[in-house]
């Protein structure tokens, strides 16, 4: 995979979860005695399948998943400060998903049986 179609892929996924925020949020409006995350549209099935995709042509097979930490805990690099990844004792910059595919893209995994 190209640099420029993963940056694509991971910007998709992203703009994916704010739209979902979005509607929660007028959803929400209207059902004011639910909880706005209750509301969120589901598209997990896609998107699981999408971020499984990526993982496997990246080779992000560790037991915790770069991807899936970039997404999730550094909210697709918004939340990333200079020092907090480290990979064998190297700092690691995953503030954009294009650091996030060189690092990847440098450390390729061999495929498990």
């Amino acid at each position: 995979m190209n640099k420029k179609l993963f940056i694509s892929c991971l910007n998709a996924i992203d703009m994916q979860y704010k739209h979902n925020d979005k509607m929660a949020a007028v959803a929400n409006q209207f059902f004011t005695d639910a909880y706005q995350a209750n509301l969120l549209y589901d598209t997990h099935w896609i998107m699981n399948a999408m971020v499984e995709l990526l993982q496997n042509v990246m080779h992000d097979e560790c037991e915790h998943s770069w991807i899936e930490y970039f997404i999730h805990e550094l909210d697709f690099g918004r939340k990333f400060k200079i020092g907090m990844v480290t990979d064998n004792g190297y700092f690691i910059d995953m503030s954009d998903a294009g650091k996030l595919y060189d690092f990847l893209s440098r450390n390729p995994k061999p495929k498990k049986p």
